[in-house]
């Protein structure tokens, strides 16, 4: 049962990221049902977190927040995901000390994400008229975003030069092979 959850939540995400919202909202909806049923908090949460984000998405505030607050509650793993998201809906609604009260939980929590975090401060930021701190977050939010960047771009560097050199010792070996062949031809000629 897990694994059909998990399967209708990825088609919900497959319909909601080719902006099919409301198709995508009925698949985790069920993945939600089925969810419950099985009693595991985190994978609750998990969902619960898809399900708000939808909804933000889709406009419906009250909702967004409902199935957020869910998943904060619910869930007893990395809750950063949920406040960020959470943040951005209070963000959306004009209610700026709830988003920031919001930020500063995420930023308690460790997170896989700081990026993500300092985007959202850019906004609240920027929400608010604080063109100032809106302009610092942003440089930040750039500058750790071509930080990865450059990273992921020496690893495909590094990959490469692995794949050159893999095919410049297959190119040798092959000449190598084909030099013995005429070699042996030659002799048996001769």
């Amino acid at each position: 049962m897990r694994s059909a959850a998990f399967a209708l939540r990825d088609v919900g995400r497959m319909y909601v990221f080719a902006d099919s919202s409301e198709v995508g909202l009925r698949y985790l909806l069920e993945a939600d049902t089925i969810i419950a049923e099985l009693g595991d908090s985190s994978d609750i949460g998990y969902i619960s977190n898809g399900i708000g984000n939808v909804y933000s998405v889709l406009g419906n505030i009250e909702l967004a927040k409902q199935y957020l607050w869910k998943s904060i509650n619910v869930s007893e793993l990395d809750n950063a995901p949920d406040y960020s998201a959470l943040a951005g809906v209070y963000i959306e609604e004009g209610d700026f000390k709830n988003a920031r009260l919001c930020l500063e939980q995420a930023n308690i929590i460790p997170t896989l994400n700081e990026n993500t975090q300092k985007h959202n401060y850019y906004e609240l930021e920027k929400a608010e008229g604080n063109i100032e701190n809106a302009l610092t977050y942003l440089e930040q939010y750039n500058e750790a975003a071509d930080s990865i960047l450059a990273l992921q771009n020496k690893a495909n560097i590094v990959k490469t030069e692995k794949e050159y050199n893999h095919l410049k010792i297959s190119l040798a070996n092959t000449q190598l092979k084909v030099d013995k062949q005429w070699t042996f031809i030659l002799l048996v000629t001769s």
